[in-house]
C-alpha cells in the first residue's frame, strides 16, 4: 500500500510541475532551443545490458534441476545480450543547475539469464542449463530466443545536476552532468503467463520474478546544444533495491528457485536523448 501511495504522489508531483510550466511550454522542435524554458519534452532511445547478482541458499547443492541423477555444482550470471527501449523524457528545470526528470520507457528484448551447472553423477559430465523468466516445454520452443523474458514498462524519476556551460570555438555548446534517483519497473504479461504454468513439468519451470520492483539509478552524461534541439548522451547504472524473486507465488515444485535465496538485477544503460 505504501508503495502504491508513493507512486501516486510522484505522478501527482509530475502533473503539478507540468501544469505550473504550461505558460512557458512549447511543442518539441517547434523553434529555436531555449534552455531557460521550464519544461522540455522530446524522445530518446536506450540500449541496456543486464545481469544478475545471485545469492545461494545453504543447501543449494541438493538441487537437481528436476532430473534424477544430477547435482547442482555452480551458478553463473552472464551478462544479457542487451535490451532496446524508447520513451518520452519530461525534463523540468528546478532553477540554477538542477533539473527534475521523468522518463517513461518501454523496454523490449530485455535478455538476461541464469546458468545452472549440473554434474551427472553417473558419467561425471557437467551440463549447463540456461534459465529465463519464461520457459516452454522443449517441443514447443521456437528458434526465437528473444521471447524468453518479459517486456517491461519503466518509470525512472531522477534529479540532474549540470555543470556551467562550456564553450567550443567561442560558443556555448555543451554541459556535463550527473544524474541519480529511483526507477519503477513493471513486467508486462507476467501474470497471464505464470497463471498458465502447471506442476507437471518441473524441468521446464522458469525463474519466477515479481510483477514489479524498484531500483536505484546513477549516471553521468553530456548535453550537446544545437540551434533547434539538444542531444544528450548518457551512461547509467542501476540495481534493484530488493530481490526480484517471487517466493510468494503459488506453491508449485520449482527446482530452479529452490537453490536461490536472493536475486538482484543490475543494468548498464546507454541512452541518446533528444529535446
Amino acid at each position: 500500500m505504501m508503495k502504491k501511495k508513493g507512486i501516486a504522489l510522484s505522478l501527482m508531483l509530475v502533473f503539478c510541475l507540468i501544469a505550473s510550466a504550461q505558460k512557458r511550454m512549447t511543442l518539441p522542435f517547434s523553434g529555436e532551443y531555449d534552455e531557460d524554458q521550464i519544461l522540455h519534452l522530446g524522445f530518446f532511445f536506450t540500449y541496456q545490458t543486464s545481469y544478475y547478482k545471485a545469492t545461494k541458499n545453504a543447501n543449494w547443492q541438493s538441487a537437481n534441476g528436476g532430473v534424477a541423477g544430477r547435482r547442482l555444482v555452480g551458478l553463473k550470471t552472464p551478462a544479457g545480450m542487451g535490451g532496446m527501449g524508447f520513451g518520452i523524457p519530461i525534463d523540468v528545470r528546478l532553477g540554477g543547475n538542477a533539473n527534475f526528470i521523468v522518463r517513461p520507457t518501454y523496454l523490449i528484448f530485455a535478455d538476461q539469464s541464469l546458468d545452472y551447472v549440473f554434474l551427472e553423477e553417473a558419467t561425471g559430465e557437467r551440463i549447463t542449463v540456461t534459465k529465463y523468466h519464461k520457459e516452454e516445454p522443449r517441443s514447443n520452443v521456437s528458434s526465437n530466443s528473444l521471447d524468453k523474458n518479459f517486456f517491461a514498462f519503466e518509470m525512472p524519476i531522477l534529479v540532474k545536476f549540470k555543470s556551467d556551460m562550456k564553450k567550443i570555438y567561442g560558443e556555448d555548446k555543451y554541459r556535463g552532468y550527473i544524474v541519480g534517483g529511483a526507477k519503477f519497473t513493471r513486467n508486462i504479461g507476467r501474470n497471464k503467463y505464470y497463471n498458465e504454468l502447471t506442476e507437471n513439468l518441473p524441468e521446464f519451470m522458469p525463474i519466477i520474478v515479481k510483477p514489479y520492483y524498484f531500483s536505484y539509478e546513477a549516471g553521468v552524461g553530456v548535453d550537446l546544444f544545437f540551434e533547434y534541439f539538444k542531444m544528450s548522451a548518457e551512461l547509467k547504472w542501476s540495481q534493484t533495491m530488493n530481490s526480484i524473486l517471487d517466493k510468494k507465488w503459488k506453491n508449485l515444485p520449482n527446482p530452479f528457485m529452490d537453490p536461490l535465496d536472493k536475486l538482484l538485477l543490475r543494468s548498464i544503460q546507454f541512452s541518446l536523448i533528444f529535446e
